[in-house]
């Protein structure tokens, strides 16, 4: 046993740099990915988009989908433009009942709660939201109203 650890003492018989060195320039390139690797998800877990991020493009969009209602029922510019401010509003009045955020630390999705349904209308990534478009939106929207009243 003694023999083992002198072995390891003397400087004749330990590992040298020389070989420590030889071994990270043969797996040089599975380094350089895994730095690559590393980079890729620091940059995506500093640039998730926050909630409030989620908040203003669908309000954005809920806006549009209550012009394109309120302009197929009315037909008047002046009214439209009201129901997008009151859309608006009550977006960002309602965020917390009517959508929920889900936070992946690489990226985030935002869910529609519409009724039994919670599809999901808007992913974050790289410090932008992407959302559904707004034909989308209303016909998901337009099913829920006729489930609820389907005298109509």
């Amino acid at each position: 046993m003694d023999t083992e650890k002198d072995t390891y003492l003397d400087s004749e018989n330990r590992p040298d740099d020389a070989a420590r060195a030889n071994f990270f320039s043969r797996h040089r390139g599975v380094w350089y990915g895994l730095a690559v690797v590393v980079a890729i998800v620091f940059v995506l877990i500093f640039t998730c988009p926050q909630p409030s991020a989620h908040r203003t493009a669908l309000s954005q969009l809920t806006s549009e989908v209550a012009n394109d209602i309120v302009a197929e029922r009315v037909g008047s510019s002046l009214a439209s433009f009201g129901t997008a401010a009151l859309a608006s509003s009550l977006t960002d009045k309602l965020f917390d009942q009517l959508f929920s955020v889900h936070d992946y630390m690489l990226f985030s999705t935002c869910e529609f709660r519409l009724g039994e349904k919670h599809p999901t209308v808007s992913v974050g990534v790289l410090g932008h939201v992407f959302t559904i478009n707004s034909d989308r939106l209303e016909n998901m929207i337009r099913e829920e109203v006729e489930k609820l009243n389907p005298n109509r």
